[in-house]
Formats: C-alpha cells, sequence, structure tokens
C-alpha cells in the first residue's frame, strides 16, 4: 500500500503563519548540486529512529538502494525509459517547489511510490519531502516533542545536530501526516539533501534552500539493506604506521583510510576523533570532518594538538561513519614525551 502526504513547509521563523496562506512560487535559477556536509543524509536517519525508539518502536534500516533514488539517482519514466528524472531531492531543488502530487517532473502521472513495485518493494511504502534554509551550526534537538514544539521540549532524550537537519525533522513531527510517516510500520528507509533553487513565501525569498527526501519501505531486496560497518585501514602517526604505544610529540598529524563495502551504493559519511574518552564536541583535541562528494573510500589528515597534555600515555580514539549510524572505531594509545 502506497502512502502520499504533502509536507508542511517550516522555513525562516517570520514567514511561518505566511506559509499556511500562500502558494509557493517557483523561481528559476542557476545553481544546484550536492548539499555541502552530506552527511546530513545519514543524520535524519539517525533523528528517525531517535524519534522511533523514544516510543518503543523498531529502528528503521538503512536501504541504500533508497536512498540513493532519494538523493540524486536517476528515476526512469516507466511510459519512456529515455526521460529520466533526477534523484527526489535533486528533483525538487532543481524546481525550486515540492509539486502538491510529489509527481516525477518528466513523467507527471507517476510518482515514486508507484515505481517501487518495480524496483520489487511491493509492500508498504511512502515518501516525505521538506525544503528548509537553516544553516549547519549544531542545535539541540529533542526527542518525542508534542506537534507544536519547537527543537526543545523538555525531554531527557535529546541529541545535537545541524540546524537544518533538525529544523527539517521538526517540521515533520509537527505534521500529523508525516509523523505517522517517520513513526509508522516500515523496516527500511533512505533519505537524500540536495542544495539550490530559491523557495519563495510570504514575499521572501530564501536561495540556495536545502530540500530533503526520505523514502520508507516494508518489504524490498535484501541486497539493498546495508548492514555492513565500515573500516578504518591504514593508521599512521606523523608518517609511520601506528603501533600501540609509540612516543609522540606535543602536535601531531594523523592519517587513515575509511572504507564502506555495505550495499549496492556504499558511501562513506562523516568523521571524528578524541582524546582520552573526551568524546564531545569542545573540548580539548576533538576533531571533526565530513565528506561532501566521497564514494565508499576516503583518506582522512588531520593534526592533533597535545600540548596541554601532561607527560605519558594517552589515548587518540578515532571514528568513521558510513551513510547510516554504523561506524568504526579504532582506540590509538601514544606515550606523550616532553
Amino acid at each position: 500500500m502506497a502512502d502520499q502526504h504533502f509536507p508542511l513547509r517550516r522555513l525562516a521563523l517570520p514567514v511561518v503563519a505566511a506559509l499556511l496562506l500562500v502558494v509557493p512560487n517557483v523561481s528559476a535559477t542557476s545553481y544546484v548540486g550536492p548539499m555541502s556536509r552530506d552527511f546530513v543524509r545519514q543524520e535524519l536517519v539517525r533523528m528517525i529512529n531517535g524519534e522511533r525508539a523514544w516510543r518503543g518502536k523498531k529502528p528503521v534500516k538503512l536501504d541504500t538502494f533508497l536512498a540513493a533514488k532519494a538523493h540524486g539517482s536517476t528515476i526512469p519514466c516507466p511510459n519512456d525509459g529515455s526521460k529520466l528524472n533526477h534523484g527526489r531531492a535533486q528533483s525538487i531543488a532543481v524546481q525550486s517547489v515540492i509539486p502538491a502530487s510529489h509527481a516525477l517532473p518528466l513523467c507527471k502521472s507517476y510518482t515514486v511510490l508507484e515505481m517501487m513495485p518495480k524496483w520489487r518493494y511491493t509492500d508498504r511504502r511512502s515518501e516525505i519531502l521538506a525544503p528548509d534554509n537553516h544553516d549547519f551550526s549544531r542545535v539541540r534537538y529533542d526527542y518525542g516533542c508534542p506537534i507544536g514544539a519547537t527543537l526543545t521540549c523538555g525531554s531527557r532524550s535529546h541529541t545535537y545536530t545541524p540546524a537544518t537537519a533538525a529544523h527539517a525533522m521538526r517540521m515533520w513531527m509537527n505534521s500529523s501526516n508525516h509523523r505517522g510517516k517517520v513513526l509508522g510500520g516500515y523496516s527500511r528507509v533512505g533519505c537524500g539533501a540536495w542544495q539550490g533553487g530559491t523557495a519563495q513565501y510570504g514575499g521572501y525569498s530564501f536561495p540556495n534552500t536545502r530540500w530533503y527526501a526520505c523514502i520508507f519501505g516494508t518489504t524490498g531486496p535484501s541486497a539493498n539493506r546495508d548492514l555492513a560497518a565500515p573500516t578504518l585501514s591504514g593508521i599512521s602517526i606523523d608518517g609511520k604506521a601506528y603501533a600501540p604505544g609509540m612516543r609522540v610529540d606535543a602536535s601531531i598529524n594523523v592519517r587513515f583510510t575509511i572504507s564502506d563495502s555495505g550495499g549496492p551504493y556504499p558511501r562513506v559519511s562523516d568523521w571524528w576523533a578524541f582524546l582520552d574518552g573526551n568524546n564531545s564536541r569542545g573540548r580539548t583535541g576533538f576533531r571533526e570532518g565530513a565528506f561532501d562528494a566521497a564514494g565508499k573510500t576516503a583518506d582522512v589528515t588531520f593534526n592533533v594538538d597535545l600540548s596541554s597534555l601532561s607527560a605519558g600515555s594517552h589515548s587518540l580514539t578515532v571514528v568513521g561513519r558510513a551513510m547510516d549510524t554504523r561506524k568504526a572505531k579504532a582506540v590509538l594509545s601514544v606515550q606523550l614525551v616532553k
């Protein structure tokens, strides 16, 4: 059974009231491209599962085929295979609007939900779409908020995430239809994100809008479920292969490779590193980065300042993440010499 639903488009706070009164207009733009810091795709998956976990529901697993279609992988028209629609997030970015019917732009009598049985997703399925114009600053997002709440509502269960992903997620959770899809009886999901186009609401223009799409399914090809964790390899410090307890100075250069081989569309997402178990942003030695255009493998190089630490044994934990919440971790032990 296919479910179609329509998002409340929440952008900047001053125009929320206007959103209920006006119909968005399409504005032409010359720019459209993958979103900067593309790992917000897996942030959406993580927050979807956080909302489900808060209510005691089973998590939805990442489906890398659906994730590719939700992002930018082409979707041919069933009545003319030569017409290739963009992936869902890219498609609505190119159009600068979410069509009321969620139609595919090159074959408007079809939606992605009608295409899914052709991809062997024959059971209950759904799609949610949203634009927003928030930035990548990290904000608190509370799980379990009632409809109408802001990003925080006093919940004990919360996370920190880029504002753009948090606002898209809260927009869905503030709509009863979309909340039903996020918490529905699905077993897999894939999300996409694209930046570009100009959304116009209530007399305001929002250039380089960020557009989101998540596609849910219940049954589908088992090979499309990406259950394999990524791997870390080639770890070196100051140009030398890492060895436990190696002696280091107050500033070190670290290198490693993160690889993902799971599913039909493997993709590494982001990484972070922290000292002596202090896995918290803002702590001394915390470093992080995201892969905007990486495929299944990416090389990472970063510097860590150890000058504020005392001489002796210390640990540096390196974490690499694939497109959802799967991750690989290596704890490096070093001897700081002063």
